[in-house]
């Protein structure tokens, strides 16, 4: 594992409050097609970078060293908070009927929506800003070491993790609270199993492949690509949309060192009809090798 990746696996590595760990579509989407259509959510995407993610970054521009501290000292942070009932969206304004939410913005261990807190949670990458030190981007040292990192703070990579979660919430909200009762399923797994060697394998094939991870992380490839012309993505790679949204390397390679060749094959067919229905998929990303990502 080198630098990089070990960062992106620190940062991700505490995904508990989120909404991968979604056992009950498991068996429902390892056999069948995810069909749904993606959320139309650019408006609310813009709305919380506007009113508070933007602003986070320079934050942490201007004052490293005060990030460097929470995060040093295994502590988190809130600086901005956004009512649902703010986002503009029609997807959101029923969501919210059914479902209002806070979104906080500031330093967490990681992105996450939370059902039971009714609150989504999204940070900057926590382990990047303790490797960056006092010195934040400045660091030209740990840059010139690890130079995928400033990805981790640029906007097209950001907006993603906003939409990412945003879509977590909005399917919850607007299908049952499918998402709160499959997390529910999944402690109570957690419980039962007491996580035998065998049963985290197995949980981590869960979280890997459940519909509801899978969608949101095609809506973050079509936030992404939201403003990339047609020619430049069809020239695209997906080694290319790693290196704008690093967390998919990381993504890819579980993908790849938890799933057997036969589930392997199962998920590529339904990530490439998920990115195919939605015209994701770029000329140069028909062919996807793991190995090259």
């Amino acid at each position: 594992m080198d630098k990089f990746d070990k960062i992106i696996n620190e940062y991700t590595h505490n995904y508990s409050n989120d909404v991968i760990f979604c056992l009950e579509e498991y068996s429902r989407n390892h056999s069948s097609l995810l069909l749904e259509k993606t959320f139309d959510i650019d408006e609310d995407v813009d709305y919380v970078w506007d009113n508070g993610y933007r602003q986070l970054v320079t934050d942490y521009i201007d004052n490293p060293a005060r990030f460097y501290k929470i995060a040093n000292n295994a502590q988190t942070q809130k600086f901005y908070s956004i009512k649902s009932s703010s986002l503009p969206s029609q997807f959101a304004i029923k969501a919210t009927n059914n479902n209002p939410i806070v979104i906080n913005i500031g330093l967490y261990r990681s992105n996450s929506y939370q059902p039971n807190n009714k609150v989504i949670e999204l940070t900057l990458n926590y382990s990047a800003v303790n490797y960056l030190n006092i010195t934040g981007l400045d660091n030209s040292d740990s840059i010139n070491e690890v130079p995928q990192i400033v990805n981790e703070f640029n906007e097209e990579s950001l907006k993603a993790s906003i939409a990412h979660e945003i879509t977590h919430w909005l399917e919850d909200s607007l299908h049952n609270s499918k998402i709160k009762k499959a997390l529910q399923q999944y402690k109570n797994q957690i419980n039962k199993s007491k996580l035998s060697n065998f049963n985290k394998n197995f949980i981590d094939v869960f979280k890997l492949t459940s519909g509801h991870e899978l969608e949101s992380v095609i809506h973050e490839i079509k936030q992404i690509k939201r403003n990339v012309s047609e020619d430049k993505w069809n020239n695209m790679t997906f080694k290319d949309l790693a290196s704008i949204k690093p967390k998919f390397n990381h993504y890819f390679n579980k993908i790849q060192q938890k799933l057997d060749k036969d589930q392997i094959q199962d998920f590529v067919k339904k990530f490439y009809s998920r990115l195919n229905r939605e015209g994701l998929l770029g000329n140069k990303m028909r062919n996807i090798d793991l190995d090259k990502i």
